[in-house]
């Protein structure tokens, strides 16, 4: 069997380095390396830059281009004066070739077909609404920079942009919404690298995610980000090319340094991600270093190995690292669930704890749980695995297993594994005084 140690994915944490507002440059901090997934930002330099064709729905013989978008800026600025809304009417696609600064505290409806180059970009801030209305966009990232930015019905696709809505700005930022959105196509769809800024108040909803190279949302190294809610998101087909490790996943919230003690200030906290139907992937649901949160009502479907086969990360529906005070319910899907340990160069640094799992059924595939605390909780209650192995490993102060129907794969498979050993050496510091396990309603066999 190979080691769980081995089989953790890691990632390291990348920094916004001090540059003019919408550049690009991502440098490597100076930090050492940490448990998690995956090299991030760092691939924007070297993204392959979409060149349209002759075919192109958007065909180039049809555009306005002004130099570096100035004919877009010109037609926002000929209307600031008017009040209202500032439309840009339907007609030729624009070109985009530099970025547009667009000026904070408007509503922008934009009628409009966008087509961008590798430096074009749309620099939002303040309290602006964007709406899109009957418009596609090509290769023009949203790039929110900080303040209060509603976005709608964006259509999006293209390649030559690590993301289509960037939000790595100084900030700060409050009451974000993204919504009725729809990206194809594409790297990645919404990129958050929250390192340098802090947000209060996020709302994804309504949107879909469709042949991605990248994850279909990253909440990236946010300690200071708090009420982020993402709901009602359809997720098909993420499959990451072979030179890119730790891409691939549906949607991923991610802390900073894993702490032995839970501490707040190191985890990213108080978000809800629910009813997300994913699709075609190799990873549904990540939390890394996560605290106080909610995922429910998360639907998989042909979550397999053959999707991101060289990216590096785990096969998993729901997969949540080194977490505590947080709950899962009401999952169906067709890969594990690991609700487990983070670690750092090989070492298991801290488990997870305090959570209740509830109401899931899983065709094909596990579930595992690396659990502790001095005092802790964990309980798994409603939880049908039709091919799996439930394998709990440490202990915590009170253990809950109740109506739970476990098939395991093949006869001599032991459908429940409970593996107390693992609290020791380092990990001893876990050890509840007086550990308990409450069993009710154990259904478990093998299959024949």
């Amino acid at each position: 069997m190979t080691s769980a140690l081995l089989d953790r994915p890691r990632k390291f944490f990348w920094n916004k380095s001090k540059t003019a507002p919408g550049a690009t440059s991502i440098s490597k901090t100076t930090k050492p390396l940490l448990i998690s997934r995956r090299s991030l930002v760092a691939i924007a330099a070297v993204l392959p830059v979409a060149v349209p064709t002759a075919r192109s729905a958007l065909a180039r013989d049809s555009l306005n281009e002004g130099p570096s978008g100035e004919l877009l800026s010109a037609m926002i600025a000929a209307q600031l004066t008017q009040g209202g809304p500032i439309i840009i009417p339907p007609g030729d696609p624009l070109l985009i070739r530099g970025p547009v600064k667009v000026p904070p505290g408007i509503e922008l409806v934009i009628q409009r077909d966008l087509l961008g180059t590798s430096k074009g970009r749309i620099l939002l801030e303040g309290q602006t609404v964007v709406r899109f209305e009957r418009s596609r966009v090509r290769d023009v990232p949203l790039q929110v920079v900080s303040g209060t930015v509603s976005i709608s019905g964006l259509e999006y696709s293209g390649r030559g942009h690590v993301a289509a809505i960037l939000i790595a700005g100084p900030g700060p930022y409050k009451n974000l919404r993204i919504e009725n959105f729809r990206i194809s196509d594409a790297n990645y769809g919404i990129l958050r690298q929250g390192a340098n800024s802090t947000l209060d108040g996020a709302t994804i909803r309504n949107g879909s995610f469709v042949r991605l190279f990248g994850d279909g949302i990253e909440w990236n190294v946010c300690t200071k980000d708090n009420g982020v809610v993402v709901e009602d998101i359809d997720i098909e087909g993420i499959d990451a090319p072979s030179d890119k490790l730790f891409w691939g996943i549906g949607i991923g919230f991610a802390g900073s340094y894993y702490n032995p003690e839970w501490a707040p200030n190191m985890a990213v906290k108080n978000f809800s991600i629910r009813r997300v139907r994913g699709r075609s992937l190799r990873q549904l649901i990540h939390v890394e270093n996560g605290q106080n949160f909610t995922i429910e009502e998360i639907t998989g479907m042909d979550i397999s190995e053959k999707y991101s086969a060289q990216s590096g990360i785990q096969l998993a529906s729901v997969v949540c690292y080194g977490c505590t005070d947080f709950s899962v319910t009401k999952v169906n899907a067709d890969a594990q669930i690991l609700l487990i340990s983070g670690t750092l160069k090989g070492r298991y640094i801290v488990p997870c704890s305090n959570f209740e799992a509830s109401n899931m059924k899983i065709t094909r595939g596990g579930f595992s749980v690396e659990i502790g605390g001095l005092s802790s909780f964990a309980a798994l209650k409603n939880i049908e695995l039709v091919e799996g192995v439930l394998k709990i490993r440490g202990q915590v102060e009170r253990l809950e297993l109740t109506d739970l129907d476990i098939t395991s794969p093949s006869s001599g498979v032991e459908p429940l594994v409970i593996d107390k050993a693992f609290l020791e050496g380092e990990m001893a510091r876990f050890l509840p005084k007086s550990p308990t396990i409450t069993r009710n309603q154990l259904h478990l066999r093998s299959r024949t």
